[in-house]
């Protein structure tokens, strides 16, 4: 569910391989990996996955090891190739970027200059490189969208799987008094540090490499996860853990089908589903914790 950019590293002056999936839309995280690991420098996914490598550092051992690894874990994808000429990628990037304007946030690239609408809050300005989350993709605007109605003044947030900080700086811009966000990806850190002191909120957002250990365990009042229906469940317990009663966790970056499974989970411990949001194929959801204080204060 990645809406990166490409990186600089793609080289306008070579083709590119446009590595497409089809069919496995549970894995795109999991196919994220596996291709950064074989050199691909740019994600997109929908309902097609589509990850971007040099031509030259693309081989035919590289495609079987992907049809191999799919074939254990989504054996009803489909996986093909087209090979692309050379262009450069950033210029058009950057030049097919328009503004969004969700509720009342508002965001926009470093390069643009457009003014919010009224009654927003001041812009977000993120400037993506290999890290999730620009507002692009549906399960990043449906966070934003849940966010919208609940009450962030004075809040401590925990935005787990932070990516390009957009939750973090989100949740500044609606009266979030602290925040503290982790990634379990080196280059996600160096980007949300980036935009999250571009958009003047460092002395609110602390942000750190790993997982919710990596976070000094005390109640919050909001959790932000935009990250994967298996991983999100195997978090639930971490959310209770965490969430003061009355708090709210939103979880995003699951299918619509993968509802009830996280509305079992949830229920199990100890949260009741406030709103739900839906963008075909994708679901979200706003989760209000019940029952008492699990974590010392």
């Amino acid at each position: 569910m990645t809406d990166s950019s490409m990186d600089s590293s793609m080289d306008s002056n070579v083709p590119t391989v446009e590595v497409c999936v089809e069919g496995a839309a549970a894995q795109h995280e999991a196919l994220t990996a596996l291709l950064e690991a074989r050199g691909a420098h740019g994600f997109q996914t929908d309902t097609v996955f589509r990850a971007y490598v040099a031509a030259p550092d693309w081989s035919e051992s590289d495609m079987q090891a992907v049809q191999d690894w799919l074939d254990a874990q989504a054996p009803e994808a489909t996986l093909y190739t087209n090979t692309i000429a050379a262009r450069n990628w950033n210029a058009e990037w950057e030049a097919s970027v328009e503004p969004q304007h969700i509720g009342p946030f508002f965001v926009r690239p470093s390069w643009s200059d457009a003014a919010p609408p009224p009654n927003a809050y001041p812009p977000l300005v993120i400037d993506p490189k290999m890290s999730f989350g620009t507002g692009y993709h549906a399960t990043t605007r449906l966070v934003l969208e849940l966010m919208a109605e609940v009450l962030l003044t004075d809040a401590y947030v925990l935005d787990v799987g932070t990516g390009t900080g957009i939750l973090a700086i989100a949740a500044c811009r609606a009266g979030a008094e602290r925040v503290d966000a982790c990634d379990i990806d080196a280059g996600a850190i160096e980007n949300a540090e980036e935009n999250i002191e571009q958009n003047g909120v460092a002395d609110r957002v602390t942000v750190r490499h790993g997982t919710m250990q990596a976070v000094p365990e005390r109640p919050v009042d909001v959790v932000l996860a935009n990250i994967h229906r298996s991983v999100l469940i195997d978090l639930m317990p971490e959310f209770a853990a965490r969430v003061r009663p009355g708090g709210t966790c939103i979880c995003s970056g699951c299918l619509i089908e993968d509802a009830p499974a996280m509305r079992d989970a949830a229920r199990e411990h100890g949260f009741v589903v406030s709103a739900e949001r839906t963008h075909a194929p994708w679901w979200a959801v706003q989760l209000t914790r019940e029952g008492a204080p699990a974590v010392a204060t």
